[in-house]
């Protein structure tokens, strides 16, 4: 028997997190081609009970560590593209119940995108729908290449996932996806790429900006064999529960996140929700609905923001109106002054000579 290595103490849930039953996905997977469980968990340093709660957190360095001892205990080097191709949609969660009462494929995708969070954060998932002789295409960037497991040591994730669209769409709809294009952001692998050619059927590109498959727009109105109006409507009422509750663990509330994402895109332009809803790895509507709970707006931080950036600026003595109001976006420097006096009762002149 293989020596077991000592085990790593579990940890608990911080930073980008993965569903639990992503998780216990891989664990059935590698156990199934007879790997050790207890070994799967002590080297990833996840305990058994994280995985028996459905709608638990592991941590994603966790899940990252998981997916390489798999690979290893298993002998399979392409070990995410193998089990994405095996689309199941319970391991993606609550997500993909939506997807699979979905009216067609591009509301499917639109809901992988809006809670792709729930069964992996640290990732922003955007659908460009294409049109005009583009095609469509699925992106996959992380929020934080410093923390996301997604692009760390592991590439099995990202390639699990963008196989599982794949796999998600023949399921849905009947019919296999027509992929155009598959391009990944980690290197070739030093197994090469026959396996990513296999399941793709066409040949990937490795070292991209994001992670991106492209396919034929038309394919978005397909229709779902399984739909369900009524049924979609009710999970997707479950998963905006289940969103509100993520966002309630992590302790510090949605606002100041907004806020610091605002703030990094007020350069020369006003940042527009989906600017900021990217940096965050949220849906839109997501992020409206974080910030009402609070009791506030997308609009109210902004111009919260706006106005702490105007003071900050202005307490700069050699920065300008004129470049302060290009700052925060403003075509004119006049508008910048109604706007500045209609917040403080002063102008930026009166505020900066403290009159």
């Amino acid at each position: 028997m293989p020596r077991r290595s000592p085990p790593r103490s579990p940890e608990p849930a911080r930073g980008p997190t993965a569903s639990a039953r992503a998780a216990r996905d891989v664990v059935r997977y590698a156990v199934a081609r007879g790997a050790s469980e207890g070994d799967l968990l002590d080297a990833a340093g996840i305990s058994p009970e994280a995985l028996r709660d459905p709608d638990g957190r592991v941590q994603g360095d966790a899940h990252g560590r998981l997916w390489e001892a798999a690979a290893e205990a298993v002998g399979d080097p392409d070990l995410g593209l193998h089990l994405g191709a095996r689309y199941r949609h319970d391991a993606l969660s609550i997500v993909g119940h939506v997807m699979l009462s979905a009216r067609t494929l591009g509301e499917a995708l639109d809901a992988l995108a809006e809670y792709s969070t729930l069964f992996a954060e640290g990732v922003r998932t955007r659908l460009d729908r294409g049109g005009g002789g583009r095609p469509a295409a699925l992106e996959f960037a992380t929020v934080d290449a410093g923390t996301s497991y997604l692009v760390g040591a592991s590439r099995h994730p990202i390639e699990c996932l963008m196989t599982s669209v794949a796999a998600v769409a023949e399921v849905l709809t009947g019919s296999p996806l027509p992929v155009l294009a598959v391009a990944f952001v980690h290197a070739r692998p030093p197994s090469g790429s026959a396996a990513h050619e296999a399941a793709f059927g066409v040949a990937p590109t490795f070292g991209a900006p994001v992670a991106r498959l492209a396919f034929e727009a038309s394919s978005l109105r397909w229709p779902g064999t399984a739909a369900s109006p009524r049924l979609f409507a009710t999970l997707t009422h479950g998963a905006d529960l289940l969103l509100g509750d993520l966002e309630a663990a992590r302790g510090d509330g949605l606002r100041p996140r907004v806020a610091e994402a605002v703030a990094g895109h007020f350069r020369g332009r006003v940042p527009s929700l989906s600017d900021v809803a990217a940096d965050l790895a949220m849906g839109e509507r997501t992020l409206q609905r974080g910030l009402k709970a609070e009791g506030t707006s997308f609009q109210r931080v902004v111009g919260d923001v706006r106005l702490a950036l105007a003071r900050h600026h202005l307490d700069r003595p050699h920065a300008t109106i004129q470049e302060v109001a290009f700052l925060l976006g403003y075509a004119e420097p006049s508008a910048f002054h109604r706007a500045f006096k209609r917040w403080t009762g002063r102008t930026p002149q009166a505020y900066r000579s403290g009159s």
